[in-house]
């Protein structure tokens, strides 16, 4: 969850640890190693964009020809270097049977920077720019020492997120920022991929906040698209609500309300083909949010508050803390105060 919006601002990602993975042991031969060539190939990444100090090109190559075996560490290493998170490889590896391991804190913490709670407070501002300048120093930092992609996207990322805040909060426009410099690369590097996997998803999420709106519209399609592989692990139902419900929000900060419509009926369609019931009440509450800003109060009113109250009745106490929150905000200030209930999501 990247936000809890009605305590604090942002929290980029948050520290959930819902079980301990451990590796026993691990054997990898036939099926298993070509999977690592594969998703090797499937990011665009060549043996030596691939290899470090640890692992070799020419140790990368026997491993993905079935000629050498690899060693836990050096798994766990690898698949950091392949930014795939050790779940999603044993999902796709053991053929859909699902695992409910949650680790991946480091991954996302290597992008996006350590976990932040910035203050609503005006007084408290200039901390927490200091705060995201600091990350961005250090990931500039990581960047001269080993120039490469994946160091590249961790500095635009913490950009990213300082340009959001600065921009969406601080600035009186209260908009978001649209940074083609920022973005390009991570659009680049997605438009690449014909399998999106769950970093990938994460990538688009945070990037899509500065991208364009056309061609983060034009993304989103191909996430939905291009993340289907992945739609019977555990996690993937949600991911592709998030991805609706972000969006959502997105073209509620740009005030096109046609778009909103076209995505909440999205959401809709998906709930019905897998259900869920927080998503359900999130749509309700959308479609009254968007009677209000069509100018039809009275009706949206009424939405706002039967969601509010249905979220009560399932004792679902955080959502419907922060409808209450979004409630007044979007009954008694304009439209442009969005902003104050923004919140997009990693989950």
């Amino acid at each position: 969850e990247m936000t809890k919006p009605w305590r604090n601002i942002t929290t980029i990602w948050s520290d959930k640890k819902n079980c301990v993975f451990v590796f026993i042991s691990v054997n990898l031969t036939g099926d298993s190693t070509q999977l690592l060539r594969t998703i090797r190939t499937n990011k665009s990444m060549s043996l030596a964009q691939v290899a470090d100090a640890q692992i070799s090109s020419s140790y990368l190559s026997k491993i993905e020809r079935d000629q050498s075996d690899i060693t836990v560490t050096k798994l766990a290493h690898l698949l950091e270097r392949l930014s795939t998170t050790p779940e999603e490889f044993l999902f796709l590896v053991t053929a859909g049977r699902e695992h409910d391991y949650a680790t991946r804190d480091r991954l996302l913490g290597t992008y996006f920077g350590q976990t932040l709670e910035l203050s609503a407070d005006p007084k408290d501002f200039p901390k927490a720019i200091q705060v995201m300048k600091e990350e961005i120093s250090r990931a500039q930092a990581a960047f001269d020492r080993h120039p490469n992609l994946k160091q590249q996207l961790a500095v635009n990322a913490r950009v990213v997120i300082l340009a959001t805040f600065q921009s969406l909060v601080v600035d009186k426009a209260h908009q978001l920022p649209i940074r083609p410099d920022l973005t390009h690369a991570t659009e680049q590097y997605l438009q690449r991929i014909e399998n999106w996997g769950e970093f990938d998803i994460y990538l688009f999420i945070i990037f899509s906040i500065a991208m364009p709106p056309v061609t983060q519209r034009r993304l989103l399609t191909l996430a939905l698209k291009r993340s289907r592989h992945y739609s019977h692990y555990r996690s993937a139902p949600r991911l592709i609500f998030h991805l609706l419900d972000n969006q959502i929000t997105l073209e509620f900060l740009r005030q096109n309300y046609d778009m909103v419509a076209t995505y909440l009926n999205q959401l809709k369609i998906e709930l019905v083909e897998q259900q869920d019931a927080e998503f359900a009440l999130r749509a309700k509450f959308r479609t009254g949010e968007l009677q209000v800003r069509y100018g039809q109060r009275d009706t949206g009113a009424a939405m706002l508050n039967e969601a509010v109250q249905i979220a009560n009745t399932l004792k679902l106490s955080k959502l419907a803390d922060y409808f209450n929150y979004a409630r007044r905000i979007i009954l008694n200030e304009s439209a442009t105060s969005a902003y104050k209930y923004f919140g997009i999501y990693i989950d």
